[in-house]
């Protein structure tokens, strides 16, 4: 897709460092644009639940008891009826940016759904934290990302996302598709903050 597509891929420039804060900015925005579209006789239910719920979630509890808990409140909650139109894999890889650093295409809506806004929110964070975790001599430029994109896109509720977080980040070490650039370390770190979040000892990735 992306080769018939104008722009950079986000990834690929946070991979090289390459963090542009205007672009996080974009970002904020873009995807406020996003939720506040009306998902209205949308379906998806069944592709959020096969494509994230039970390779994240549920196959991190299965593979990590002492998660189970929480991980299921977290489970319930994302399957529960929602009113805001969610991407599902608001990530770095599905983020076109072109040269100015400031217009934003967006890629890949496999699991679209209406649900909850805080998802994608979590998402990015958790890229961005991971990429903070591989490469902790960036660390700050990344957090000044993450900072970015929370102020421009607006208001939310900041400790439910934060446990969101927490939960993806132990996902990405323990589910079915952890992160392809980090180690067994890197991955141990992913689980250590996850669950300072999920408990609510930590309230930032980094």
């Amino acid at each position: 897709m992306q080769e018939f597509l104008p722009g950079s891929i986000w990834k690929d420039l946070l991979m090289r460092g390459e963090v542009n804060l205007d672009t996080a900015r974009a970002l904020g925005r873009t995807l406020a644009r996003i939720h506040a579209a009306n998902p209205s006789g949308l379906e998806g239910r069944e592709r959020l639940r096969s494509l994230r719920l039970a390779p994240y979630f549920e196959a991190a509890a299965a593979a990590r008891p002492e998660f189970a808990g929480p991980l299921k409140e977290i489970v319930e909650r994302l399957d529960a009826p929602g009113d805001r139109l969610v991407h599902g894999d608001f990530s770095p890889k599905n983020l076109l940016i072109d040269d100015t650093g400031t217009g934003v295409r967006v890629i890949d809506w496999e699991v679209v759904h209406a649900g909850d806004p805080a998802f994608d929110l979590a998402f990015l964070v958790t890229h961005l934290a991971g990429k903070a975790i591989r490469r902790p001599d960036w660390a700050d430029r990344y957090g000044c990302a993450a900072t970015a994109f929370d102020q421009s896109y607006g208001p939310f509720d900041r400790p439910w996302r934060d446990r969101l977080v927490g939960a993806l980040l132990i996902a990405r070490a323990d589910g079915k598709s952890p992160l392809e650039y980090l180690d067994n370390a890197g991955r141990a770190r992913l689980r250590e903050i996850g669950s300072n979040l999920l408990k609510g000892m930590q309230t930032w990735p980094w």
